[in-house]
């Protein structure tokens, strides 16, 4: 299984990775799919167990977790930039609404 690797644009130095020793275990994830926000320098995962995740690779870690669809795999994560929200699409069609920061469904 590959590893998840971040650079910086301008020097190409690594600035993060997914595994990282500060990566707690309660956010180790099976990522099946990920949205980018260049805008708000933030990324989204959408785990095989239905965990949404979000990473701020310049804290050198995760932001926030949360299951979003219990037992679901999430298929499709989009970050939305102007309204600061991520919508995660699970297996069985079930679609949500988060809070980018706080991870709360709106």
């Amino acid at each position: 299984m590959g590893a998840i690797k971040i650079f910086d644009a301008f020097n190409f130095h690594q600035i993060w990775k997914n595994t990282n020793k500060q990566r707690e275990d309660r956010y180790r994830t099976n990522i099946v799919t990920f949205d980018v926000s260049q805008r708000l320098g933030a990324m989204a995962t959408g785990g095989a167990e239905g965990r949404l995740v979000m990473i701020d690779p310049y804290a050198l870690g995760i932001v926030n977790g949360v299951i979003a669809h219990i037992n679901k795999e999430i298929i499709a994560v989009y970050i939305f930039d102007e309204q600061q929200q991520v919508i995660t699409i699970a297996e069985d069609r079930t679609i949500c609404l988060w809070s980018r920061y706080k991870l709360e469904r709106i």
